[in-house]
Formats: C-alpha cells, sequence, structure tokens
C-alpha cells in the first residue's frame, strides 16, 4: 500500500506514517502504546526539525490531536470540539485542502485501518462466547467500550478533584504529591524484597536482607539517574524518546488514572484505598529504567582504566542479575501454583449440574470461567457474579445460559437502583441495587413463584425507539411513570412484582421459607455477608458453598466431608517452596474455615476422632493464626486421654507469644501436677504484659490448689488493687465453668472492698 505512494510521499514521512500506523493498530490491543507517541513525536522534531517543518506535518498533527485526546478518554463533546478547531485551522491556513495531499490522505486512511481491530470486538461479541464483557454486538456498544463506559466518568471529568484528596481534605498540590509518592512507592519494590515485603506482605525480613536491599535498590536508582544525566549530554534525541516515555508510563499515568492510597499506605487517615496493589499499571516505566541504568553502567566503564574494565564487567554481571535471584521468591513467580486451578475446579464440583453459584468478584469468579471455558469442568453450572448483576448485558446473557430469570430484555435494560417498598410505603434509605433485583428474580423463578406485575417502575429514555424518546425532553434520562402511562403504549409501561421490594429478611421468608427450587442455587462462602441478608437461616454449607436448602439448614457434614477429603484437589498448597502472597492466603482460608466448620460440627456429634483429623487438616493451610484449631485440638486430644498431644499443639501456639494458649497449657499441666511447669508459664505471661488476666488466673489456682498461703496473699494483693484485673479474672473463672474459683476472688474482693454493693450482689447470685 506504501508503495503507491512512493515517489509522493518523502522517506522520513514513509517511517512516520509507518509508526503512526503501528500505533493505530495497537490501540486495538491496549492504549499503553499511545504513551510512546509523544516521546516519539519530540524525537523526530529534535532530530531534523528544519526537514520536517512543512505545512503538510503541520497540518497532519494538528488533525491527530482530536484522535489522541479521545484515545485518553476526554469526553465526546469536548473531543468534537477540538476535532473543529482542528479542521478550521487547516481551512482557514490552507484555504483548501489540497486534493493531492497524499500524505495526509494515507496516514489518515491507515488510522482508520488500524481502528478496524476493534471491529474484531464486534465478530467475536456476535458469536455469542461463554464470556462476553460489555457484549459489544454493534457500533452504540463497540463505542461503549471504546470510551470505557463501565468505568464511570474519567480524571478529565474533574481533574482538580483528585482522589487523594475527598477524605484526607489535603489540597491538590498535596494530592498529586501522594499520587507521585503512589508510583515511587512500586518502583522502589522492583530490585529486592525489602520494602515490599515486609509493606506488602507484612513478612519479618531480617536486618541484613533489609540493608542488602536497601543498598542494592540505591545502586541501580544511582546508576539510573547517572545513565539519564550522560544519555541526555551525548545523546539528548534518544534520551527524549526514552525519558518522556517514561516519565508518562509513569508519573504522568499515576496522575491521570487519579489512583486512590495503596492498600499498604501505613499512614492510617490516607483513605480510601485501592482495592488491591496497582503495581502491574507500570510495567513499561519499570522496563524502561534498565536503559537508562544500562548506559550509566557503560558511562562507568568508558571512564575506567581499560586494565580493570574487564574486572569491573565482570562484577557487573552478578549486579544485573540480583532483581532476578532476590525476587524467585516472590508473588511474580508463578511455578508450580496451581491454587487458582484447583480452586475452581473445586468450586464447581461443590456444585450439581445445572444449578446457580453466586460468586462474587473478579478473584473468586475467573478461576471459575477458566475451570469451565478452557477444561470444561462441571460446564452446566451457571456461574452468576454479583458485581457484574449490576449490568444489563450480563443478566441477559445469563438468562441465554439457562439461568432461571423471568424479566424481558426490555425489563433488564430498565433495572435501576430503587428504594425497598413495604406495606406500600417507600423505605427511601434502603435501596435495592439492580443486582437485588436480578438475585431475587433467579430465586423467586427457579422456585415456581409467579408473583403478578404491580409496582410501576421507571424507564429509562434511551431504551425507547427513536419516535418515543422524541416525546420526553432530552434531559429527562430516567422517565417517572406519571409521565410515561399518559404517552407510551403498553407494551412499554414496565411493572415488577411488588414482592421483589420487600426488605431482604421479608422476602427470604415470603419465597425461601418452603422453598422447592428446579435447580440447586448456592452462594459461594466468598460471597460477603451483606449478599446473603435474609437468606442467611436457610442456607446449608457444603464446604465451599451455602445451599439454599430451608429443610435442612446449618453444615452437612457428610457432603462437605467428602467434598473437602475425597473430591477436592490441594495440589501446591502445601507446598512450601510455592510463594502465596495476600490474595492467595485469603483464598486458602475458605479451605481452613470449611475444616473447621466440619470439625466443630463433628465436636457437637459427637465423633471425636474425625473431629480431631478435621481440625488438624484445616490447621495445615496456616492461613493465619493456628490457635481456633489448636483450642479444639487441645481440647479434643484431653478429652481422649492423649496429653502429650495437647500439649505439643499448645506448646507451638504458645511459641507465638499467645496469652490465652500459654494459659491453657498451663491449665493443662496443672491438670497433670505439674504445678512447677505451670507456674513458670504463668509468671511468663505475667511478664508480657501484666494487666492480662490469664496469669494472674493460673497461679491463683495453682496455689489454692496447692495451698501456698504465702504466694496466694501476695498474688491477691497484686490483683486488688485493679478492679479491671479483678472482674477479668473472674470473668475467665465464669466463662470455664470454674465457679468455685470465679467465687473465691470475687469474695476477696468484697473483703477488701467491702463498699462494693455491685460485687457484693454478684457474689450473692453466684
Amino acid at each position: 500500500f506504501l508503495a503507491l505512494f512512493v515517489d509522493e510521499v518523502k522517506q522520513y514521512k514513509k517511517l512516520l506514517v509507518l509508526i503512526i500506523y503501528i500505533l493505530a493498530l495497537s490501540v486495538g490491543i491496549h492504549l499503553l502504546p499511545l504513551l510512546a507517541g509523544i516521546g516519539i513525536i519530540v524525537f523526530i522534531l529534535i532530530k531534523n526539525f528544519e526537514e520536517i517543518k512543512d505545512r503538510e506535518l503541520v497540518n497532519f498533527t494538528v488533525l491527530l490531536v482530536p484522535f489522541f485526546f479521545l484515545c485518553v478518554g476526554v469526553p465526546l463533546p469536548a473531543v468534537i470540539f477540538v476535532a473543529i478547531c482542528a479542521f478550521g485551522y487547516i481551512i482557514y491556513e490552507r484555504k483548501k485542502l489540497y486534493k493531492d495531499n497524499k500524505f495526509i490522505v494515507l496516514t489518515l486512511c491507515l488510522v482508520l485501518i488500524g481502528f478496524t481491530t476493534f471491529g474484531y470486538s464486534i465478530i467475536m461479541a456476535r458469536a455469542n462466547p461463554g464470556i462476553n464483557e460489555v457484549a459489544p454486538t454493534n457500533i452504540h456498544r463497540l463505542w461503549d467500550c471504546f470510551t470505557r463506559k463501565q468505568y464511570g466518568p474519567g480524571t478529565f471529568a474533574n481533574p482538580f478533584q483528585r482522589k487523594t484528596c475527598i477524605e484526607t481534605g489535603y489540597s491538590f498540590s498535596r494530592g498529586v504529591y501522594e499520587q507521585v509518592k503512589f508510583f515511587g512507592r512500586y518502583f522502589i519494590w522492583q530490585y529486592t524484597p525489602f520494602p515490599r515485603e515486609s509493606a506488602w506482605e507484612g513478612r519479618n525480613l531480617s536486618s541484613v536482607t533489609r540493608f542488602g536491599s536497601t543498598g542494592v535498590t540505591l545502586i541501580f536508582i544511582g546508576l539510573g539517574l547517572f545513565g539519564m544525566y550522560s544519555n541526555f549530554r551525548k545523546h539528548n534525541r534518544t534520551f527524549w524518546l526514552f525519558f518522556i516515555t517514561f516519565f508518562l508510563a509513569g508519573i504522568m499515568l499515576t496522575i491521570y488514572q487519579d489512583f486512590k492510597f495503596s492498600p499498604s499506605d501505613p499512614n492510617p487517615l490516607h483513605n480510601p484505598d485501592e482495592v488491591r496493589e496497582r503495581h502491574y499499571f507500570f510495567g513499561p516505566a519499570f522496563a524502561l529504567f534498565p536503559y537508562f541504568c544500562g548506559i550509566g553502567i557503560f558511562e562507568l566503564l568508558s571512564k575506567i582504566k581499560r586494565n580493570f574494565r574487564l574486572v569491573v564487567s565482570c562484577m557487573c554481571i552478578p549486579i544485573s542479575l540480583v532483581p532476578l535471584f532476590s525476587n524467585f521468591y516472590s508473588h511474580a513467580n508463578r511455578h508450580n501454583l496451581w491454587i487458582p486451578d484447583d480452586y475452581g475446579y473445586n468450586m464447581l464440583s461443590s456444585c450439581e449440574p445445572g444449578s446457580v453459584v453466586y460468586t462474587n468478584g473478579d478473584n473468586d469468579t475467573f478461576p471459575l470461567w477458566f475451570a469451565q471455558e478452557v477444561k470444561r469442568t462441571n460446564y452446566s453450572v451457571i456461574i452468576a457474579n454479583l458485581s457484574l448483576l449490576n449490568t444489563e448485558w450480563y443478566i441477559k446473557q445469563l438468562k441465554k445460559r439457562g439461568a432461571p430469570i423471568s424479566f424481558t430484555d426490555y425489563e433488564i435494560d430498565n433495572l435501576t437502583p430503587y428504594p425497598v417498598i413495604k406495606d406500600g410505603k417507600i423505605q427511601r434509605d434502603k435501596i435495592l441495587l439492580v443486582k437485588d433485583f436480578g438475585v431475587r428474580d433467579i430465586i423467586a423463578t427457579n422456585g415456581g413463584f409467579e408473583f403478578e406485575d404491580k409496582v410501576f417502575f421507571p424507564i429509562k429514555r434511551e431504551t425507547l425507539p427513536k419516535e418515543y424518546q422524541r416525546l420526553f425532553p432530552k434531559d429527562m434520562t430516567a422517565i417517572h411513570p406519571n409521565y410515561y402511562t399518559r404517552r407510551l403504549p403498553k407494551k412499554y409501561w414496565i411493572r415488577l412484582p411488588e414482592e421483589y421490594f420487600l426488605p431482604a429478611q421479608d422476602f427470604a421468608d415470603l419465597v425461601v421459607k418452603n422453598y422447592a427450587g428446579k435447580v440447586p442455587i448456592y452462594f459461594a462462602v466468598t460471597v460477603s455477608r451483606n449478599n446473603t441478608v435474609g437468606f442467611d437461616k436457610y442456607l446449608r454449607m457444603e464446604a465451599l458453598v451455602r445451599r439454599i436448602a430451608p429443610e435442612n439448614p446449618g453444615f452437612d457434614i457428610e457432603r462437605s466431608d467428602s467434598l473437602l477429603n475425597k473430591v477436592y484437589r490441594y495440589r501446591s498448597i502445601f507446598d512450601e517452596r510455592v510463594y502465596k502472597d495476600k490474595t492467595t492466603k485469603k483464598l486458602l482460608s475458605n479451605y481452613a474455615a470449611g475444616y473447621f466448620a466440619l470439625g466443630m460440627s463433628l465436636e457437637r456429634a459427637g465423633d471425636t476422632k474425625r473431629a480431631i483429623e478435621a481440625f488438624e487438616q484445616g490447621k495445615k493451610f496456616r492461613t493465619g493464626s493456628d490457635f481456633p484449631f489448636v483450642y479444639h485440638l487441645s481440647r479434643m486430644y484431653q478429652k481422649v486421654g492423649e496429653f502429650s498431644k495437647a500439649e505439643n499443639c499448645l506448646k507451638e501456639v504458645a511459641k507465638e507469644d499467645n496469652m490465652t494458649a500459654s494459659y491453657l497449657l498451663g491449665s493443662l499441666y496443672i491438670k497433670r501436677n505439674d504445678f512447677a511447669s505451670a507456674e513458670s508459664i504463668f509468671n511468663k505471661v505475667i511478664s508480657a504484659d501484666k494487666n492480662a488476666p490469664n496469669g494472674y488466673s493460673g497461679l491463683i489456682e495453682i496455689y489454692l490448689t496447692r495451698g501456698d498461703s504465702v504466694k496466694l496473699q501476695k498474688v491477691l494483693a497484686k490483683c486488688m488493687m485493679d478492679p479491671n484485673l479483678v472482674g477479668k479474672i473472674f470473668g475467665l473463672y465464669n466463662s470455664e465453668g470454674k465457679k468455685d474459683l470465679a467465687r473465691f476472688v470475687l469474695d476477696t474482693w468484697v473483703k477488701h472492698h467491702p463498699q462494693d454493693t455491685v460485687a457484693k450482689r454478684m457474689l450473692k447470685g453466684i
């Protein structure tokens, strides 16, 4: 295509056309390559300004401005205004566009050809794939994708209102400064474990690691800055090409995206936070900085005597490998990490074929999508993501997939948040979201309920045919029933069942209380409690899911036991070589919670042996504190007479300065008449915290049992000086059923404080 213009277009313009074409082509994949565009333009201008400063190129550059504004998310009216100004300038300056202006024509044609990559989105969407986000099946929906409508108004909506200023009250300049620190924070995380692992994962790193990491990071930053200086001084054309791109892909991208604070920001006043660390946004910037590091090393070598260059070069090789090896045990290393893959398989295996399972967000949905779409695991299960249920395109896709949905497509298009209605009264302080209507309709339709449509619902003006849109003002985006019932045919009216507007508990009691659905409906255990309000008392936990089962709610022991111990896969979970970040550990906590619930249910059922097995297995996941498992294991082992195992469990947790575990260990020694060991432990607890009741209560029990009145009086004298401490000791004895000890402590307090009438009444009540 370029060959047709080989005679008319100059060589440098051919290269420029090619660059512009590649940029336009790449926009259909990702917008990041646009950040290199400005650096390329500056490079070209610096390289040979005299050769390229012609009217043709100026006109072309002016024409590209609206295109750039459009791509970075400037509102469409602003883009149209800039485009009109651009064409107006050209017409004024040139009087007319020459018919033989082949450079501009050629480039604009190639830009349009590059943009055709977006057409592939329409082709894919119309093929109805299993996952069809936003469903861009036409130009209108494609435009929504291109302008990123689903993400809401961008930075250009109000560039001076930074998200770092909303809750902190910071000024605009301080807000921008905090966002620049946001980028700098991730920048220094790239080379070594510290401070990344301490800030992000809370790992306790040795002083050697901290010191070495700081030194290596400073070396790389120093090399990069020296390389920038050298590059600017000796070859400023390439400097501006790389530096501008680095700056745009780093600091300017941070400001453009208007990020909130980092989740690991140590300042508790810095709110709101991003939902996760956003370091991955800056991959191009982090990849460009080593260019300057390399130039810095080259310049250093050039200043060293020739005899030492080989030695220094050999020293540079291990330095360049430091980031690779120092980051080997980090979240970036996915070797043998099968946890998400197994999670998708396990979750789908928990559901019966043809059922519906509600998931919460990205982390608990994408593994399931992968398992279904790639591995075809339990494909008949319908995955209903609660976050996406707030969009009309997703509800329609679930309906096509076979989800029990009674809404028509027209009704789905018009679903919006609406207040709760009870007894004909609107409760404006309680709002039902679109996902609430979606969840309720699926549950009710699956249960065979056919409610009468009574409540008139607002209509979105854009969902009406053009001839009916004209009947209402353009600024009336939502049309109230009072307006549309007088102007529209009945087929465009919307009425929904009044039962769908009830408070959560009322709806659940009405629909779910005697539920007999056609297919099982589950909530993943990752679904937050605010999404299951009203349904909780009708749910039965089955390992990783909670099933609507009003006839037998609670916990299904046999089903959960079978899933957890016979069906689920746990590859790489117990492999210490596999790095597990906070997100992974949070996911693993669901398995631990399943085993804990299984152990508790078996304990209540009197099956001590299987309860021990469940607690021991759950403890292996090590997703946080082991104490809940250890507490029950110590009780179970004592119950079956295996005191040594109970002792070992408690010792393991007591090492972590867990006072409750230490108290239980001391109590175990008392039962075994090992008073010396018990006394030693309780004294350590008091040394760690003089206000903790655990140590004092243990010592009082020892000295009473041994009849050591001298030591007993010393301990009591200390306790009787602090009413709060006495109250805690009394409460601890009471919770453990040690009524005699509770009565003794309270009686001693009353003797020391006879004016305390409240204590006297409590003493009489024991």
